[in-house]
């Protein structure tokens, strides 16, 4: 199941402020109920620029801790990397203002919401949602504008799950939320503590093309 609403308003001569909203929730249904047997290629993710600008691409996920690859078996935790596996639950939302500073250039300023879940979403979910703000540009072209945004992350909302495998390799069934979190934007300023999710609060977001 996929819901995707979005709204725009438009204000001024020429409409040179506009205020548009994006919603997005979606759900899989394994049929055996186990959130654990949905593939990871149907899976839901989040990040990018499309999406919970806070996140790079599809890193707004369950994640998992694997080798990194090319590790020999039992390598050292210096050498291993999150992996994002994707769940069955997402919200992802944004609210968005654009000002027309040129025919061809825009500012643009968000606030951007989300959460990928192992399972379901639930009502009690909405209380752990990710936020960001950012600022943008907006330069159009005959193929569409070129989009640059800056997002930093919120400090609110509970951090994507980390599932970390025994000393035999078996997934446990509860994730970890107790990990350390880079704090800094880009490595500079704020803690910059060692932990195995090296995503930071900022992400720098180039594409083509309107969000929404």
């Amino acid at each position: 199941m996929f819901r995707d609403l979005r709204g725009y308003l438009s204000f001024g001569e020429d409409d040179v402020l506009t205020l548009s909203a994006r919603l997005r929730v979606g759900e899989l249904w394994p049929t055996s109920g186990n959130p654990e047997d949905s593939a990871v290629v149907t899976r839901f993710y989040g990040g990018g620029a499309v999406s919970m600008r806070g996140f790079n691409d599809r890193r707004l996920s369950p994640l998992l801790l694997v080798q990194a690859p090319g590790a020999a078996p039992g390598a050292a935790a210096g050498v291993q990397i999150t992996l994002p596996i994707g769940g069955d639950g997402m919200i992802d939302g944004s609210v968005e203002t654009r000002y027309s500073l040129t025919e061809a250039l825009r500012l643009a300023t968000f606030v951007d919401f989300g959460q990928v879940t192992t399972a379901q979403v639930k009502l009690g979910d909405a209380a752990h949602l990710l936020w960001a703000v950012g600022v943008g540009l907006r330069y159009l072209t005959p193929i569409g504008p070129v989009r640059v945004d800056l997002a930093r992350r919120l400090p609110f909302g509970r951090p994507p799950p980390l599932y970390v495998p025994d000393i035999n390799g078996n997934i446990p069934s509860q994730p970890s939320y107790s990990y350390a979190i880079d704090e800094s934007c880009f490595g500079l300023f704020g803690s910059h503590p060692a932990t195995q999710v090296t995503d930071n609060l900022c992400v720098l977001q180039i594409s083509i093309g309107e969000a929404f």
